[in-house]
């Protein structure tokens, strides 16, 4: 027996892990027997721990089911933004021709004859054909781009929809609630999920898919509460 061996029982915790950690990384499993071996023993007075165990366990799975949702929940905020960006760019456009044909009857002194002498103007007609094929075609852009992003905005939104209608179906089979209340509950992105709980069984979902999402709770929650058997 080695010097620290014979110490072995005067270890704190943490100096016990690293010691284990380090044994077990050159493969000496003798020393990590007489590690746990030596291990002091004491009886422990806490609250019930199979309440406690399962409050942990919800919310580390609603937790995975942020991480699971965030991927396609922010997409659909990042499109939503881009809905604005185009508008804006729409609305700026049309700003800047209302202004060029003000200046312009600024120019002509108020008089609409005279307005109409200055649009006769080849470099008048030049900016106004400008602006108007900007507008045109910024339209035509955007109306491509907004039905593209309906579309991805549509298979985030089903992907979201299926997935919270198995976890639902698996919280108010296991915990007695429904989705909405357990992610309000424990969940950083309540609020984002808001409207789309409201959805639930609403938006068309494929069950077969709901059905697996939900045992795939079940299953989750059972590796994290193994004694919870059925249940």
């Amino acid at each position: 027996m080695n010097r620290l061996a014979r110490k072995y029982d005067r270890l704190m915790g943490d100096e016990r892990f690293r010691l284990a950690i380090a044994a077990l990384s050159r493969d000496d499993v003798e020393e990590v027997r007489s590690l746990v071996d030596t291990c002091p023993r004491f009886d422990y007075r806490m609250k019930d721990w199979e309440y406690f165990e399962r409050a942990d366990a919800a919310v580390h799975i609603v937790m995975l089911l942020d991480l699971e949702l965030a991927p396609r929940l922010y997409p659909i905020r990042f499109l939503d933004n881009q809905d604005r960006l185009a508008e804006f760019t729409f609305e700026w456009l049309e700003e800047q021709a209302a202004l060029s044909w003000m200046a312009g009857f600024k120019h002509a002194g108020g008089d609409m004859k005279a307005l109409e002498a200055v649009s006769d103007d080849p470099e008048a007609k030049d900016l106004e054909r400008i602006f108007l094929e900007a507008e045109a075609g910024t339209q035509g852009i955007t109306l491509h781009l907004r039905q593209f992003w309906s579309q991805v905005r549509e298979k985030k939104r089903q992907a979201i929809a299926t997935i919270l209608a198995g976890f639902d179906a698996f919280t108010r089979d296991t915990w007695g609630i429904g989705a909405g209340e357990a992610i309000k509950v424990h969940s950083v992105m309540f609020e984002d999920l808001s409207p789309y709980l409201k959805e639930i069984g609403e938006v068309p979902v494929a069950e077969d898919t709901v059905k697996r999402n939900a045992a795939s709770f079940k299953r989750l929650w059972r590796s994290l509460i193994p004694e919870a058997g059925s249940t």
